[in-house]
């Protein structure tokens, strides 16, 4: 979710792509000053590494995406993307191409099975769920941000929809990147940091009551952006009436050595607009230090669209605008659910116009689209 600067290559491909796909064209609309888009499909070469989900002996469960990031520019004719499946441990590299999306193999650990948590900054705040395990298991990762010199990934700090307190789902963990087009290589070798403060965060927010709630009305964070000196937190859960919420607390103290909290007075919380029963769902950083957030359903309410926001600068008194409806043809695992849009990076912008591509977590290797969003200037 880096700064990307456009040039001809992505946005050719992305019309080209996008008039050469029967049934798939994007289609714009005059509703309430926002476009309807099926997009242009992504094609995936290959599977995501997805040890746990491929255990699953009821085979319910997706081999999606729940986040992404990616580095390089549009010119560039190859680029390294970070992605995460929340049911696993780890964050893969794939490698994007204006043919599509390339599963690496390399992957990332930020977790691991049964460990205790060591060197984790901050203290362990252990939400008041039904349930309680002691130690890791998945990561629940759900946000990717890509930011100067560092790499962050947030966990969904929630209990899980069985009610259990899982430690490795409240971390949020970071690495350095070795520049602007490249992730560390071998992944293997990658310093993780991580920090159990965003826990800290929720709690010493404006919804801190509903931290450890049930998964259905507790915090949820879904999204993570991080823009100059702070990392910005979006909740998918709880809502304030039609109020989506957002959090911010500087990356520095967040990740301070030592087993300090956070003081309360680093923390902020504010509310978007985003229309009842909307939670975010992905938030991406734009060049100019504005925000793009993807809007979906709090649960599983099927009036509520997946949108694309666009919140202008300065982004922590401005107004979210909603700019495109998205929609896929793809199916969910589940023939009873809808596929849920969870993922979404910033791939090229060009003035008012930016290329974001979305990817779904209950659909089997994510069905990843492009999608072009004229923003609001």
């Amino acid at each position: 979710m880096g700064m990307i600067h456009m040039a001809g290559l992505w946005s050719s491909m992305l019309k080209s792509s996008v008039a050469a796909a029967a049934g798939l064209s994007m289609v714009s609309v005059d509703v309430a000053a926002q476009a309807i888009s099926f997009g242009s499909p992504l094609a995936i070469d290959g599977k995501f590494t997805a040890p746990a989900t491929d255990a699953d002996k009821k085979h319910e469960k997706a081999r999606g995406l729940s986040g992404i990031g990616c580095l390089g520019n549009d010119s560039d004719s190859s680029r390294e993307c970070l992605v995460v499946n929340d049911e696993e441990t780890f964050a893969e590299v794939a490698t994007l191409t204006p043919l599509g999306l390339k599963p690496t193999g390399n992957v990332l650990a930020i977790v691991a099975q049964n460990e205790n948590g060591k060197g984790v900054v901050g203290t362990e705040r252990v939400a008041p769920c039904p349930e309680r395990d002691d130690k890791f298991s998945e990561l629940d990762g759900e946000g990717i941000s890509i930011a100067p010199n560092y790499v962050y990934i947030i966990s969904s700090h929630s209990c899980s929809s069985k009610g259990k307190y899982k430690p490795s789902s409240y971390l949020i963990s970071r690495f350095r990147t070795v520049g602007a087009d490249k992730f560390q290589s071998p992944p293997a070798s990658i310093v993780i940091e991580r920090t159990w403060r965003g826990a800290d965060m929720l709690v010493m927010s404006d919804v801190g009551s509903a931290f450890g709630a049930p998964k259905e009305t507790g915090t949820n964070i879904e999204g993570v952006a991080v823009i100059g000196p702070d990392l910005y937190a979006g909740l998918r859960t709880p809502t304030v009436g039609s109020g989506a919420v957002l959090i911010k607390a500087p990356t520095d103290a967040l990740f301070t050595p030592g087993k300090d909290p956070l003081a309360k007075d680093t923390v902020a919380t504010r509310t978007l607009n985003l229309g009842k029963n909307s939670g975010i769902r992905d938030l991406a950083r734009l060049s100019d230090d504005s925000l793009l957030i993807l809007s979906g359903p709090t649960l599983e309410q099927p009036d509520v669209e997946y949108t694309v926001w666009h919140l202008p600068k300065p982004i922590w008194t401005s107004e979210p605008s909603a700019r495109l409806i998205v929609k896929t043809n793809a199916k969910a695992k589940k023939p009873e659910e809808t596929p849920k849009a969870e993922a979404m990076a910033v791939l090229a912008e060009s003035g008012s116009k930016v290329v974001v591509v979305i990817a779904y977590d209950n659909v089997d290797e994510a069905a990843p689209t492009k999608h072009e969003v004229e923003l609001a200037r």
